[in-house]
This record gives structure tokens, sequence and C-alpha cells, in this order.
């Protein structure tokens, strides 16, 4: 696994974490390649055992199957990350204007028992968190209150969330929280950590 997981950060050249622009076009190519070297493993292991012992019926068979489990499931990661759509250039170079003074994640994808949010970007000064996403089926309510909900679970009280779908309106409050003067978030480490452990 450890080897697999070598040969494919060798293979896309560049680590692009959570959090960071393109994460999710470049987690797409990850769980690709992954997921097709998960399904070669166990064709190959199938094929060997048929071949050295003459039938189908033998141990290398059982261990294709088993082998098949982990492929499956990254087949199913790979699925949601398709699925996604991150940050857009043309929405990234009008935002890398308003963010210089500000702490921010990009291409966040939540998921609720209920449904998937996607947030294009999301900033954090003092005690407020805004986000932007472009998708028009998403109810901003449903995951300002998850963020919040999640936040009082982890004991991070007194937060406000604002979750915009229009662009301009989103600039003109990272513009306004760029130059307000708020104490310092002593828990903002640990409050990105959790909203990036909370995302895909």
């Amino acid at each position: 696994m450890l080897k697999v997981k070598m040969f494919i950060s060798k293979m896309l050249k560049g680590n692009i974490v959570k959090g960071q622009y393109g994460y999710l076009n470049y987690q797409k190519k990850v769980q690709m390649l992954k997921t097709i070297l998960y399904f070669l493993l166990p064709l190959a292991i199938f094929f060997i055992g048929w071949y050295t012992s003459g039938s189908k019926k033998n141990l290398f068979t059982i261990i294709a199957v088993l082998g098949l489990l982990p492929a499956s499931k990254n087949a199913v990661t790979l699925i949601m990350f398709l699925k996604s759509k991150g940050c857009t250039d043309e929405n990234h170079q009008s935002l890398k204007l308003h963010i210089e003074q500000l702490d921010t994640l990009y291409d966040l994808i939540f998921t609720t028992s209920e449904r998937t949010y996607p947030i294009n970007h999301l900033v954090l000064k003092g005690h407020s968190i805004c986000g932007f996403t472009d998708c028009n089926k998403l109810v901003e309510k449903n995951i300002e209150g998850f963020i919040i909900e999640s936040l009082l679970q982890n004991g991070y009280k007194n937060y406000t969330v604002k979750i915009f779908k229009d662009l301009k309106k989103y600039c003109e409050r990272l513009d306004q929280l760029s130059v307000s003067e708020v104490e310092e978030d002593k828990n903002a480490i640990q409050v990105f950590d959790l909203l990036m452990a909370l995302s895909l």
C-alpha cells in the first residue's frame, strides 16, 4: 500500500494538500491512478494462479477476490471526487485580489446524512467564518447550521458562519474582514483542522 502511494506521488509530481487551491482536481488524478492499480493487482494475482495451477479453483483466486475489497472502496472514493467540482480558475483569480490578509481554505466538500455540500472557498477571521459556493442547489442555512453544530460539538463556541452564492457580495465581505480589527482567534488552527477533517 505504501509503495503504491509513493509510486503515485512520483507519477503526479507535486503534492497538493487538502485546503489548497486545486486539491479536488489533484485528488481526482490520485484516486484514478490508485483505483486502476488496486484493480490490476488482484487481476494479476488471479491470472498468475490460473496460469500456474491450470484451474480457477485455487488459493490465488481467494486472495484476488479479497483484494477487490480495497479496490472497490477506492472506486467509491473516486466517484465522490469525480462528482465534485472545485473552485474555478476564474473565481480563484478574483478571490486572490481580496484574501491577502486572511486565512483561507479551498475546495471543501462537506458530507452530511442528508446531502453533500461543496464549498469553493472559506475564510476565518476572529470568530467569523465565511464561505463561497457556486452550487445553485445548495441551501446556505443547512451547511451553515452543520458547521456551527460541528464546531459546538468540538467545544468551539460563539462562531458565526455565512455562506455566499454571489461572488461579488462574498468579495465585498472579504474586503470588510481584511480591514476589520478583531482579536485573533487562538483556536484558528484547530478550527481549520476540524473543517478539513469534516471535508472529503
